[in-house]
């Protein structure tokens, strides 16, 4: 049988006929991103740190264009984004947020960002099928597989919307192959540009490209690999410095102590029941090794595509199986899991260790990659050109029957949204985040606000800061920002320094871990000379770390003592997200207003 593209016709066909599978890829992108009035596209799980880091990156870029940056300063901006490397991400923030902002911050400018990400990944996965297949019919299903596969479209409804942002490791990939001219010389700029957007867009995903590049190389997948190896090697180099360029500033920080950077610690076993956080967390995202045939699994595919990715219909895709593969290993996490639960398979009482759990053991820095799904753009850039291949070689088999193609793809579809849409992963959910009354009495301008206690999940939280301007105390400011930085907007919301180890604060924030203070009254007077106006004391955290109900009496007992009963009382009954979701509870809520802040100049960094 000959390559699919020497049988497959002109791929290069003009007209309407050409744009159809664009015109598709297109419609699914609005059935996924279309805004419901009011709401916002995702769960509301990881929602609000990343509205706040991209309404973080806003201020920093108003106090830049501005003027009021300092020089040294601004350089640090343009290179991170004013955030630390658990959220950075120049590509995310400057090509897929800044053009949100013509629509504001409010859910409408959130939904035309991940329709911007979802397109991203479409046209990347399409250049892929084209270069990989040469018909634009493959290349939809490439597009598809990358922009609305399940990961991505979980990702995206936890509001993870810098790692669902999978196009340039489909661009690089796509440039191996000379999407224009398969036989003549690499296009250099291209894959060195392409690169250089992986390690911008998160570094992991610079080195699954780099990963897929030597897997496909190895396999003999690669055309024309040994002609112009060098010419392939040397052209990265470019995109290499330019990324090295924007993490410089991030790895002074972390050389200087401002990020902790260790080599990782043992690994718990899963099934111990008291296991450190991160662990907990790298366990509970790790994927059975069979979850991609299982259409109940949350992120699983329908039977009918999996065999359209897996058979061997096409010659010459031994690099592609083997590409999917080992991201199919790594998204496992460290030890080996099976069936519908993703229990752990012991063999003689030992569990069955996997290659993530060496990468864990022997690389730095892997610390930070809590979750093994961070490594499924690797698996699907292997489905995708397995997809691709095979849909092109079914093509050159039928080639009289012109219909099949868009008959079998369109069937496809419609089988795995269905799957999908029972699993409530398409169309994604929609969830009104709206503050509590509480905050909505609140006045911005008034001074900084409390937030008692200051533990546990803070994501919901960091959206209200995002969507009020509040002013928020031991908030994602201090914790997400990058360090040092002294911007008028900084200095407005970072914790002042001369108030950070305020025996009172420390207490209002950790009060099961530092106690109330010798003097909690003249604390009480710098919070106030301070421009501190309220606290707002919960009963509850999200993600199940609570202060409980003895914790919040008793709080609600200290500060009524020092400053009088509450100012709005408690709300019983304020439900912190207005649709149902696992994990949001119900909590008493209490204002307490601490008086008039000062208005002096610099209270609070204003």
């Amino acid at each position: 049988m000959s390559a699919p593209w020497r049988r497959s016709g002109d791929w290069r066909s003009s007209g309407p006929a050409r744009l159809l599978p664009l015109a598709l890829l297109a419609a699914a992108v609005l059935v996924v991103a279309w805004p419901q009035p009011g709401t916002w596209t995702g769960s509301g799980r990881d929602l609000g740190l990343w509205v706040w880091r991209d309404w973080w990156f806003r201020l920093m870029m108003g106090d830049l264009l501005a003027g009021r940056t300092p020089p040294v300063e601004a350089l640090k901006i343009l290179l991170t984004g004013g955030v630390g490397p658990n959220l950075f991400s120049p590509v995310d923030l400057y090509l897929f947020s800044v053009p949100s902002w013509l629509l504001g911050t409010g859910g409408a400018a959130w939904n035309l960002k991940v329709a911007l990400v979802l397109v991203a990944n479409a046209l990347g996965g399409y250049l892929l099928g084209l270069g990989v297949a040469r018909d634009r019919w493959a290349a939809l299903l490439a597009g598809a597989l990358m922009a609305f596969n399940p990961t991505v479209l979980g990702l995206v409804e936890s509001g993870d919307l810098r790692d669902a942002l999978w196009v340039f490791p489909a661009l690089f990939v796509a440039s191996l192959f000379h999407v224009e001219h398969p036989e003549g010389r690499p296009r250099s700029w291209l894959a060195s540009a392409a690169l250089a957007g992986c390690f911008l867009t998160t570094w992991l995903q610079g080195l699954l490209a780099l990963g897929a590049f030597f897997l496909l190389a190895c396999a003999g997948t690669l055309p024309h690999l040994r002609g112009h190896l060098w010419t392939r090697l040397v052209s990265l180099v470019p995109g290499l410095l330019l990324a090295a360029l924007f993490h410089g500033p991030l790895l002074a920080s972390i050389l200087e102590g401002a990020y902790p950077f260790s080599w990782p610690a043992p690994l718990a076993s899963p099934l111990e029941l008291q296991m450190l956080g991160g662990h907990r967390v790298l366990h509970h995202s790790s994927l059975p090794l069979d979850f991609l045939g299982q259409p109940q699994h949350p992120e699983g595919l329908n039977p009918l595509l999996l065999l359209l990715l897996i058979l061997p219909l096409a010659r010459g895709i031994r690099g592609w199986y083997l590409t999917a593969f080992v991201g199919l290993l790594l998204v496992g996490g460290p030890f080996l899991r099976l069936g519908a639960g993703g229990q752990p398979v012991q063999v003689g009482g030992s569990l069955v260790p996997m290659p993530f759990l060496l990468l864990y053991r022997w690389v730095p820095g892997m610390t930070w990659v809590q979750s093994p799904v961070w490594f499924a753009p690797l698996l699907y850039l292997g489905l995708a050109g397995l997809g691709a291949r095979n849909l092109g070689a079914i093509k050159a088999w039928f080639e009289e029957h012109s219909f099949l193609v868009p008959l079998v793809v369109l069937v496809v579809a419609g089988v795995t949204a269905l799957d999908a849409g029972h699993r409530g992963s398409l169309p994604l959910r929609h969830v009104r985040l709206a503050p509590p009354g509480l905050y909505l009495s609140l006045d911005p301008g008034a001074g900084g606000l409390i937030e008692s206690p200051g533990t546990g999940d803070r994501k919901i939280l960091d959206f209200y800061q995002a969507a009020t301007g509040l002013v928020v105390l031991g908030g994602a400011a201090d914790r997400e920002a990058l360090p040092g930085l002294r911007t008028p907007a900084a200095r407005a919301y970072q914790t002042p320094v001369e108030l950070a180890d305020l025996p009172l604060l420390r207490h209002l924030m950790e009060p099961g871990r530092f106690s109330l203070g010798p003097d909690p009254r003249g604390d009480l007077e710098v919070l106030r000379r301070a421009g501190c106006s309220n606290v707002v004391l919960h009963e509850s955290r999200l993600g199940g770390l609570a202060s409980g109900p003895r914790t919040f009496l008793r709080l609600m007992a200290t500060l009524s003592a020092l400053v009088g009963p509450p100012a709005l009382g408690s709300d019983p009954g304020v439900d912190l997200q207005s649709s149902s979701s696992p994990g949001l509870r119900r909590g008493r809520l209490a204002l307490f207003s601490l008086g008039k802040g000062s208005a002096a100049t610099g209270a609070n960094g204003k």
